[in-house]
């Protein structure tokens, strides 16, 4: 099996995903054939690592989140399940 499609299918939200750790874990996951949820509480950026992403050729979507916010938690789950259908994982860097 190669990396490139290790987790086709698979759909996955990555929180922290602005930069760091968790950018690095949503870059490796949708090289290795996921659609990924980027989620962070630093919105603009966030977006903007999404949309290099999605030129590559990538499966990427991006909101943001506030952990210490039950309503945003709640508000990423439903974009998550909205844009990709169902959601397999959670990668949690923030």
């Amino acid at each position: 099996m190669s990396s490139h499609t290790l987790l086709q299918g698979k759909k996955i939200i990555v929180t922290g995903a602005a930069r760091g750790l968790g950018l690095g874990f949503a870059q490796a996951i949708a090289q290795a054939g996921a659609q990924v949820v980027m989620a962070d509480i630093l919105d603009e950026l966030v977006h903007q690592e999404a949309a290099d992403l999605n030129q590559q050729g990538l499966t990427v979507y991006s909101t943001a989140l506030d952990l210490s916010q039950p309503e945003s938690v709640h508000q990423c789950a439903e974009f998550a399940i909205q844009k990709m259908g169902g959601l397999d994982g959670l990668v949690n860097c923030a």
